[in-house]
């Protein structure tokens, strides 16, 4: 605390003062303001003031001023922009020496008096010996600096900005505003089908056709399009732990083989199975692979309708009916080997498919860079140094001549990994962690999503020019603009789920809210609110 009064003395620590004047004018009041205001990024800021003495009449006030307006000869709460809780009377002040409202009670010796800032609300409140006040000021907004006002002779303070243990419990009030938001926001009606679609389509998005299955087959909503005879429960990769180590499921295994997602073995005939992985190891026939891979992945995704009622709403849910199934088919291959370690099946698969992702060296560089990078990594894994050493100088090498500088840095930070004699002990063993086949995989499965797209754009507007329409029209669009669409690149990580997107709008929402408050209160955390989320309730 800092006094521009004669009428104070304060401790060598600062923290307490003493009144010496002899008070009994306006004109003689004390003030010491913090020399530090209060924080407004935080959701609630306080501190407390401990009454050592009160004095002749306990004239002591407590709150907030603002610099601007802060008088040391005025209490707190006497001057516009200032907030103030008086003991002598109880009554709060803001903007007036006499016109104070009844608020409290009064205080004085041995009382420990609080005051707080709800930055979220906006709101001043007062607590009197742990026990919190109603609500004091509304619509508080502006820097304001903790404030103590003196009036009366020997009246002493000491202050607590949160050097030692409050008597108010700030973090269960804290605790409790965030649970208080948290349920009036659960409160809001949420439809059980929009929450399922959207967890669904994050699923679908990524490709996780075991798990999607499961989560189908438990909310009893199994599309028809997806039957259980079209998955595989063995193919879901499921992304790792936090700490990216391997999942402890028991019934996964490196490998890559084993039950996930809580689908039994045996669920259902197995159309996409692990046991069709294509081992591309010992100079085995290119065409054999691709037949492999064709039957692995290619028309395994049966129409499963039984009934013309079903297959109706099977026609009116699907984008483009077999090349859908198909792409996913490919997304959903393609993640499983990449995650069991399989680069080379996923390589064949993505050569074969008809989206030509690889047949231009010169294009799609950033995928390029994943896989091949990857197949390098798991060379090293398997101890095949000299294979590792080929592949390096037959394949990344040509490959680095094409890349971008920001792409060459994260294939000079991949390469080095070869010269460890322990890999999985050195500086580089994140590059062995699940969590790296896992980002790989979602860069292939992104790629696979916009070469889809702009394949079913290419050829709706093949369709629309072949019905008469203009190029880029597409019949009752009302847009003229004809102008190529850009798709966007795996690197700005523009294609995301509707889970994610869902997640990034209310991001979006909450910093749109705290910018419009002036920026009071503290800033949102999507991980905070995820994790405050009651188990079983969306959030």
């Amino acid at each position: 605390m800092s006094s521009q009064t004669l009428s104070v003395e304060l401790s060598k620590d600062k923290m307490q003062a003493r009144y010496t004047g002899e008070g009994g004018r306006l004109t003689t009041v004390a003030a010491l303001q913090a020399n530090v205001p209060a924080p407004s990024s935080v959701l609630c800021y306080y501190y407390e003031a401990f009454v050592v003495d009160r004095g002749m009449s306990s004239k002591i006030g407590v709150g907030f001023t603002s610099s601007a307006t802060f008088k040391a000869t005025s209490q707190p709460g006497w001057d516009t922009g200032s907030y103030g809780y008086h003991g002598d009377d109880g009554r709060k002040y803001s903007g007036s020496t006499t016109k104070g409202d009844d608020y409290g009670p009064t205080f004085g010796s041995g009382d420990t008096i609080g005051a707080g800032i709800n930055w979220q609300r906006q709101e001043i409140f007062f607590t009197k010996n742990g026990n919190k006040l109603r609500t004091a000021f509304r619509n508080v907004k502006g820097i304001l600096y903790p404030t103590i006002g003196l009036h009366s002779k020997n009246e002493c303070v000491r202050v607590n900005f949160g050097q030692t243990q409050f008597v108010f419990d700030l973090q269960g009030h804290i605790e409790d505003e965030r649970a208080t938001h948290h349920e009036v926001v659960n409160r809001l009606p949420l439809s059980l089908s929009v929450s399922h679609d959207v967890v669904r389509r994050y699923l679908l998005h990524y490709a996780y056709a075991g798990t999607l299955q499961a989560f189908d087959k438990d909310a009893s909503l199994l599309p028809c399009s997806l039957s259980p005879s079209a998955l595989s429960p063995q193919a879901s990769c499921v992304k790792g732990t936090a700490n990216g180590e391997a999942s402890s499921d028991p019934a996964w295994k490196p490998d890559g083989s084993g039950s996930r997602s809580g689908v039994a073995a045996g669920d259902a005939a197995v159309n996409v199975s692990m046991d069709s992985d294509v081992d591309m190891q010992g100079g085995d026939d290119p065409s054999d692979r691709r037949q492999q891979i064709d039957a692995a992945s290619g028309s395994s995704f049966s129409d499963g309708c039984s009934s013309i009622s079903s297959r109706s709403k099977c026609a009116a849910s699907r984008r483009s009916s077999d090349d859908e199934l198909t792409e996913l088919a490919l997304r959903h291959d393609v993640r499983r080997r990449i995650c069991s370690g399989d680069l080379e099946g996923a390589l064949a698969a993505i050569e074969i498919s008809p989206l030509q992702l690889l047949a231009d060296p010169t294009q799609q560089l950033e995928l390029q860079l994943h896989l091949y990078s990857q197949m390098f990594i798991e060379l090293v894994r398997r101890g095949d140094v000299s294979a590792a050493l080929a592949y390096a100088q037959k394949v990344l090498a040509p490959l680095r001549s094409n890349l971008p500088e920001p792409l060459v840095h994260t294939l000079n930070d991949i390469v080095p990994l070869i010269a460890y004699q322990d890999p999985g002990a050195s500086p580089l063993k994140h590059l062995l962690l699940p969590r790296q086949r896992e980002s790989v995989a979602d860069v292939a499965n992104s790629a696979i999503l916009i070469a889809a797209a702009a394949a079913a754009a290419a050829a709706a507007a093949a369709a629309d020019s072949a019905k008469g329409f203009p190029e880029g029209g597409g019949g009752d669009d009302d847009d003229d603009d004809d102008s190529p669409v850009d798709m966007p690149s795996l690197q700005e990580g523009t294609l995301v789920s509707g889970l994610q997107a869902v997640l990034q709008h209310l991001s979006a929402v909450h910093t749109c809210a705290h910018t419009e408050s002036g920026g009071y209160g503290e800033v949102f955390s999507l991980q905070k609110a995820l994790l405050l989320a009651p188990s079983g309730q969306g959030g």
